[in-house]
């Protein structure tokens, strides 16, 4: 168990969790909440106006991008309280990113003050 510990704190270090991440595919800002484990198959689905779809088959057609990795932990960008104080959190909710799109930090971690 101790080691699966130190396994989740060394992915959520090494991903930026609590730092902002820019996505390769659109260049939007995004913070980094934190990681869930349990989504961690980019096979799994999530509603779309057109229905149910998977990560890799979306990011596939709307942005021409393959995900290498098919069992990594998705990083999880929470909805901001100006979403929720509007009434959009049923809309927008959890926004699930691939890590490996979501690799150009910006900001400054506690160890670059």
């Amino acid at each position: 168990m101790q080691q699966r510990e130190n396994f989740q704190q060394a992915c959520s270090d090494a991903i930026a969790v609590g730092m902002m991440v820019i996505t390769k595919y659109n260049y939007k800002a995004y913070k980094g909440d934190r990681i869930d484990y349990n989504a961690n198959n980019t096979s799994s689905t999530f509603e779309t106006k057109k229905g149910p779809k998977t990560y890799v088959n979306y990011y596939h057609q709307r942005y021409d991008m393959t995900i290498s990795n098919l069992y990594q932990p998705m990083l999880v960008s929470e909805p901001k309280m100006r979403h929720i104080r509007r009434g959009q959190v049923g809309v927008v909710g959890n926004i699930y990113l691939a890590p490996e799109f979501s690799k150009i930090p910006c900001g400054l971690t506690d160890e670059l003050y």
